[in-house]
């Protein structure tokens, strides 16, 4: 996914609804500057700031770990 200036409601909800019942590792190193020790909380984290700040450019940083890790998701399936 391409870094945006903004997202929409639709993106976000989209991303987010992705997440959804899935299995979600313990850690994961999420780029070569990003490490989580506790993915699912750092998700479940990710998702409500998006969810809450889709509109402000400041959070768009937490939108892109969110498709980040889901692109990490999908090369380890």
């Amino acid at each position: 996914m391409e870094y945006k200036d903004n997202y929409t409601l639709d993106e976000v909800k989209e991303l987010v609804d992705w997440f959804k019942g899935k299995e979600l590792p313990k850690a994961m190193r999420i780029d070569e500057s990003t490490y989580s020790s506790n993915l699912p909380l750092t998700v479940e984290s990710l998702c409500l700031q998006a969810l809450l700040h889709y509109e402000n450019a400041t959070f768009n940083n937490s939108i892109r770990l969110l498709y980040k890790i889901r692109e990490n998701l999908e090369k380890a399936d």
